[in-house]
């Protein structure tokens, strides 16, 4: 079906079961290769980095040779998303976006709760218009090729934290607490009105409702996160955050969430009594490493019925398949070769229970 993933119904076919938990043929496992081809862009000189961020086709020409230059193998997807940074749904609110090399940031605007007036969904705004020139650009350019999703959003508690500061919003937890709660309230339906924005643009263009977690579904997928939940403690995510989290697994067919950090692991009994939520990705941080603590949130999650994505090398694949069953696990990975890869799916396909 696609140029860049010429076995994708296969693929598709084990994506499908390993949402219901079940295995087909063996389990399945996302591993990326270089290809072996050598695709390049020409260089290009904008006047500022927010002109090279805006630039539609130098942004799709550059994604297009990476894309290229990967192989797919596995249930490994060739997915573009337009990105704008991960505070761009705060940007939609009101929040000015600055923008960096590699990533963008969010300029705070309730400076006093006055302040809470200013937040509101611009529909005019630029980021959001750019997001629809780079998906409807991507759409058109990606027939029959490669897979378009959507942007990364995060509402709830990250949003409200970049609205806000999350220096500040930590204090207001305990001397504002009914603040806090109004500020989440102007995020909720916007987030599902932006969301349901992009999911019907895709679907009427035939494409899946994925991101940048490269899963498909039947229907919606969304990935709820909660970065800001690593400096709080249960109890706190539990009186103020854990009802957005509900709310955004009750209103999309699929859900996986983004457990970023050890700091967030406490967090994990909270998340896995949600009925509507799919599965659970841990995040292992910048500077930590995958240990027996990590290995006990992919154990507690498969105990829980729940699906466990997990990104890593081969020391987390090879630590989880000494200590897990397959069902419901899904490896996302990186190799130096094609030869590497299929060797690892040949070896994950002989995975079996401890």
């Amino acid at each position: 079906m696609y140029e860049l993933k010429p076995d994708f119904e296969q693929a598709k076919a084990r994506l499908m079961a390993w949402w219901e938990g079940e295995i087909l043929d063996r389990p399945p496992i996302m591993v990326t290769a270089p290809s072996g081809r050598n695709v390049s862009v020409p260089a290009k000189t904008h006047a500022s980095l927010k002109d090279r961020w805006y630039d539609t086709e130098y942004v799709l020409d550059q994604q297009e040779a990476a894309m290229a230059n990967t192989a797919y193998l596995g249930e490994a997807l060739p997915v573009y998303w337009p990105n704008l940074g991960p505070d761009v749904f705060a940007g939609m609110l009101g929040c000015p976006i600055l923008f960096g090399e590699s990533t963008s940031w969010s300029e705070p605007i309730v400076d006093t709760w006055d302040d809470l007036d200013r937040v509101a969904l611009d529909e005019g705004s630029e980021y959001l218009q750019k997001l629809d020139e780079l998906t409807d650009a991507a759409l058109e350019r990606a027939r029959g090729r490669y897979i378009v999703g959507y942007t990364d959003m995060h509402p709830g508690a990250d949003c409200a934290a970049a609205l806000r500061d999350p220096q500040r919003l930590c204090m207001d937890l305990y001397d504002a607490p009914e603040m806090v709660d109004r500020l989440l309230d102007l995020t909720r339906e916007p987030f599902f009105q932006v969301f349901g924005h992009f999911a019907a643009k895709l679907r009427r263009a035939g494409s899946y409702v994925t991101t940048w977690l490269p899963l498909i579904c039947e229907g919606t997928f969304h990935i709820p996160s909660n970065d800001f939940s690593y400096m709080l403690s249960p109890k706190m995510v539990e009186r103020f955050f854990i009802d957005t989290t509900i709310e955004e697994c009750d209103r999309t067919d699929r859900s996986v969430f983004h457990l970023d950090g050890r700091g967030s692991i406490p967090h994990l009994d909270l998340l896995l009594e949600i009925p509507t939520l799919d599965g659970i990705q841990p995040t292992v941080g910048a500077g930590d490493h995958f240990d027996g603590e990590w290995l006990r949130v992919v154990q507690r999650t498969q105990a829980a019925g729940k699906r466990v994505l997990m990104i890593g090398g081969m020391d987390v694949i090879d630590a989880v398949m000494d200590a897990c069953p397959p069902e419901g696990i899904l490896f996302h990975t990186s190799v130096g070769s094609i030869e590497e890869a299929e060797a690892l799916i040949h070896r994950v396909a002989a995975w079996k229970a401890p």
